[in-house]
């Protein structure tokens, strides 16, 4: 199947990356990032900031405002890493797609009947034509015996100017996932549920996952330059929490904050008082990197999505 026609894949196994695509690149709002990587250690890395407004993450508007500035950042991290590689996974911003996690009594075995009901679940609900998107989906355990569905839902032309913007530069992206989806292969694999608060420039997402399975989804978009504090922050995290413990019975277990770049999170201490579990930060001195060319030798959170996709298909 091209690249194109099915583009959300790494949603149908966020733990489990191909291990025949040895590059991951993400664009994000405010950088791009490349890693070239094998048996899941990375052989080459790279992050280069761009300038703001370059790329701005939405549902429903164009993503890129100024391709050019795109294309030279990504020249210069691809030429640094990919080593005559092509075939990569793709990151793009969590605020490009719609997710949802949708309950059944049954689930569809075969997909293309699955696709069909959710595609008739959602249309209903999502401010676009589902007749223009892609959809991508992971059928995962629920409650009770029952089916429950992670769903991934963006327009088809948005997403195309990501992949066209990698294509230009002669690789095939032939999986393409969001970034947090991709963080969450860097967490350790627990049957007790977990909390993942990931901020980047102009969004926080929430994510919480239990025994492989994710639970909730929720990506905002949130003002540039720090303006939250950590009232205004806690204010978007502790009702996730909430909502996950009235509607599964249990409470969340640790909460693993991910701050890329410059954008601020609550401290873990008020965290961990606020949600009474443990809290650790995620630290990119954790992560085993060889010296970047061009990026010098010490790594930092934007490499956190890349990351977690090489650490899950180890």
């Amino acid at each position: 199947m091209a690249p194109s026609a099915q583009p959300l894949r790494r949603v149908g196994g966020w733990l489990s990356a191909p291990a025949e695509v040895p590059l991951v690149c993400e664009i994000a709002a405010d950088y791009v990032a490349a890693v070239r990587h094998r048996h899941g250690r990375v052989e080459a890395w790279a992050t280069r900031p761009l300038p703001p407004a370059a790329v701005r993450p939405a549902s429903l508007a164009e993503n890129i405002a100024d391709r050019s500035v795109l294309q030279q950042a990504l020249e210069h991290v691809v030429g640094v890493v990919a080593d005559g590689r092509r075939r990569c996974a793709l990151l793009v911003p969590d605020l490009l797609a719609r997710v949802a996690v949708l309950e059944f009594d049954h689930l569809p075995e075969r997909a293309p009947e699955a696709e069909a009901l959710l595609r008739w679940r959602l249309g209903k609900d999502l401010p676009f034509d589902i007749n223009e998107a892609v959809l991508s989906f992971q059928p995962q355990a629920g409650r009770a015996g029952a089916r429950d569905a992670l769903v991934v839902v963006a327009l088809r032309n948005l997403l195309r100017q990501y992949e066209e913007c990698v294509e230009a530069l002669g690789l095939q992206p032939g999986w393409v996932t969001l970034s947090t989806l991709a963080a969450l292969g860097g967490c350790e694999t627990s049957s007790a549920p977990r909390l993942l608060v990931k901020r980047d420039h102009g969004s926080l997402s929430v994510v919480i996952v239990e025994d492989e399975a994710v639970r909730l989804f929720r990506s905002l978009p949130t003002p540039p330059g720090g303006a939250f504090d950590d009232e205004a922050l806690l204010e978007k995290v502790y009702p996730a929490a909430v909502y996950f413990q009235d509607h599964w019975g249990q409470p969340v277990s640790e909460a693993v904050l991910v701050s890329v770049g410059e954008n601020r999170l609550p401290s873990a201490h008020r965290l961990q008082r606020e949600l009474g579990c443990a809290v650790t930060e995620f630290s990119a001195g954790s992560i085993e990197l060889p010296p970047s060319a061009l990026s010098g030798a010490v790594a930092d959170t934007r490499l956190a999505p890349c990351w977690g996709w090489v650490r899950g298909g180890a």
